[in-house]
């Protein structure tokens, strides 16, 4: 068995030379004899073996002696252990027990740089895993069942049966407690195990189960080169605009739904990168709300994320505020609104050098009242454009410039007094425009701040 394990190592890069490698060590069968094996290559590849025990602290006096049996056991070894207690759980379940878990695994991993922690997954967990979510409607992905490998996290024993384990141990007489949970029906898990298994294993006898394995595994193929291709058209159809990411409708529209969902899928990953996935329904329900939605029309995805379909473009964007703040703008002073940075500075008026950069204004000082304001377009909001020679609503200005509902709520406006001076980054208005007769001049400028999203996960 030892060397089918070294192979499958070696085989799926599960290990280097010189690895620390904790092993997620919980008392039982499976997990003690992933020790073993680990212990019996160890100075082949020079490995440094530790483990780590968490401790639910729902079992009473028998997770207390699961951990003194772990306790016993790593100092007669001489392997190095960590112990973690998880205390005050308010759910029981499956799914609460395993984020619990997999929080102190991480904050372990934290703690040795550069480690990998194995888990004791078998063939058999990897069939039971399919079965279940087959029964739950998974997407290929999780059809694909339980990977060898997850960044750091890895999984040796997955071409083991379960019966192979347990022969395993018998023959090197290695200890292990039982869990009595393992035999609590209220569980899916176990009820799949403990029913379902037999079932499979009576008609169609012991070998069914690496059958389906190699059916996973072929799946989990499959669905990485997906992911390949998923990506490619990620990259080439998504663009970054400040923090928002934008997809040319027409692209979108022309690729096959599968890619469709999974290019949302990524969008939304880039705003909530800790492995969130959507579902299946609600990646179908926003692909369809992208391809059929009206123009404006906007879509809660999740938190404060939504989607919001423009004219030509799609976009992914948090929520904006909206709140009546309003800053001071104090002369020769700047400002940080939203993403954007505005700043007013005095010049002498032969100074100024009128650039074909929206980002740039040059206005007349003489009616200002420090400190100016910053804030957001109101309903009602009127101001002469720059050129036109009379008022205008804001409202009309945004529809005829083409400008959707999103935006116009992002667009900082400076006001003097009740006054708007400019539409930051757009349009002056014609009353602050600089003329022979001003004897004060003032340079604007706004720049867009750093992007907020972490261009790893992009």
């Amino acid at each position: 068995m030892i060397k089918r394990f070294k192979s499958f190592c070696l085989t799926n890069r599960l290990i280097s030379p010189h690895d620390l490698i904790v092993v997620a060590l919980s008392g039982g069968m499976d997990s003690m004899a992933l020790l073993h094996a680990f212990l019996a290559i160890r100075q082949e590849f020079d490995l440094q073996i530790h483990a780590l025990h968490v401790n639910h602290g729902i079992r009473g006096a028998e997770a207390e002696r699961d951990e003194q049996m772990v306790r016993a056991h790593c100092q007669a070894l001489s392997v190095p252990l960590i112990v973690r207690r998880i205390e005050s759980l308010k759910k029981m379940d499956e799914q609460t027990l395993r984020n619990a878990r997999y929080r102190e695994f991480e904050a372990v991993l934290k703690d040795f740089p550069g480690a990998k922690l194995a888990t004791a997954h078998t063939l058999d967990d990897n069939v039971e895993t399919f079965l279940m979510r087959l029964a739950k409607g998974s997407s290929l992905k999780g059809l694909g069942g339980i990977p060898a490998r997850r960044g750091l996290y890895i999984r040796p024993f997955l071409f083991l049966t379960r019966r192979e384990v347990e022969a395993f141990v018998e023959e090197n007489q290695i200890p292990f407690v039982k869990d009595s949970t393992n035999a609590d029906v209220r569980y899916l898990r176990n009820r799949i195990r403990l029913r379902l298994m037999p079932a499979f294993m009576d008609v169609f006898g012991e070998a069914v189960l690496p059958s389906i394995a190699k059916s996973v595994e072929q799946l989990a193929e499959y669905y990485r080169l997906f992911e390949a291709e998923s990506k490619k058209r990620f990259e080439r159809l998504v663009k970054k605009e400040g923090a928002s990411l934008l997809i040319d409708k027409a692209d979108f529209n022309g690729l096959h739904p599968l890619y469709r969902r999974q290019i949302l899928t990524y969008c939304v990953s880039a705003y909530y990168p800790l492995n969130y996935n959507l579902s299946e329904r609600k990646a179908a329900v926003l692909e369809t709300f992208a391809r059929t939605a009206q123009t404006g029309a906007r879509f809660s995805v999740i938190g404060d994320l939504i989607l919001i379909k423009e004219r030509k473009r799609l976009r992914f964007t948090r929520e904006p505020e909206r709140t009546k703040t309003v800053l001071e703008l104090n002369k020769n002073g700047s400002v940080t609104f939203g993403e954007w940075e505005i700043t007013i500075q005095e010049v002498e008026k032969r100074a100024i050098e009128f650039e074909d950069r929206a980002s740039v204004e040059y206005i007349c000082g003489d009616n200002l009242r420090f400190p100016l304001s910053v804030r957001r377009w109101q309903k009602g909001d009127r101001f002469y454009p720059l050129g036109l020679g009379k008022s205008k609503k804001l409202k009309d200005f945004f529809v005829d410039a083409k400008i959707d509902r999103f935006q116009k709520h992002n667009i900082p406006i400076l006001l003097n007094g009740e006054e708007i001076v400019w539409l930051c980054g757009l349009r002056l208005d014609h009353r602050y425009r600089v003329t022979e007769s001003c004897r004060s001049v003032f340079k604007l400028e706004i720049k867009k701040m750093e992007n907020v999203l972490n261009e790893k996960n992009i």
